[in-house]
C-alpha cells in the first residue's frame, strides 16, 4: 500500500491482473462488470515462515522448548505415507488462503506443499529444510 485509504475506491482488473487502483468514479467507465464490496479490500498477506506440510501437526501444539516440539513432531508424523503428507500440505495451503495469506516462504521437508501451493495459486518461495540427518544418510539427502 502506497497511500492513505480510498473512500469509494475501486480496483480495475483485466485478464486477471490488477491494472489500476483509484476512485470508483474514475475507473467505472473502463469496467465491463461491477462488484460492490461493503468493507475493506487489502492486498494479500505475506507469511515469511510456513511449514505447510506440517499443518496437521497443530493437533499436538503445546508451549515448550523447540527440541521437545521437534521430537513430538517427528514421532507424530513417523508413520505418515505420501498421501497423508499431501493432505496435510493441502490443508495448510487452504488455511493460508482462508486467512488472507497469498504469498508464503515455505520450509519444505517432504515436498508435497510445492505442487499443492502451485495448484491453489499461492505464490512464494519454497526452501528445502534438512535437519537431523546423520552421517549414514547425508549423501542420500
Amino acid at each position: 500500500m502506497s497511500g492513505p485509504p480510498l473512500a469509494d475506491g475501486a480496483v480495475l482488473v483485466a485478464d486477471g491482473v490488477i491494472v489500476a487502483v483509484g476512485h470508483a468514479s474514475d475507473l467505472t467507465p473502463s469496467a465491463d462488470r461491477h462488484h460492490h464490496l461493503d468493507g475493506v479490500l487489502l492486498p494479500g498477506l505475506v507469511d515469511g515462515h510456513t511449514v505447510l506440510e506440517h499443518s496437521d501437526v497443530r493437533a499436538i501444539a503445546r508451549p515448550g522448548p523447540f527440541h521437545m516440539w521437534l521430537r513430538a513432531v517427528l514421532g507424530y508424523t513417523r508413520g505418515w505415507d505420501g498421501e497423508r503428507w499431501m493432505r496435510s500440505a493441502h490443508r495448510g495451503v487452504q488455511d493460508a488462503l482462508r486467512h488472507g495469506v497469498t504469498t508464503v516462504v515455505d520450509s519444505v521437508v517432504r515436498g508435497p506443499a510445492v505442487p499443492a501451493a502451485g495448484r491453489a495459486g499461492l505464490r512464494g518461495h519454497s526452501l528445502v529444510q534438512v535437519m537431523m540427518v546423520d552421517i549414514t544418510e547425508h549423501d542420500a539427502v
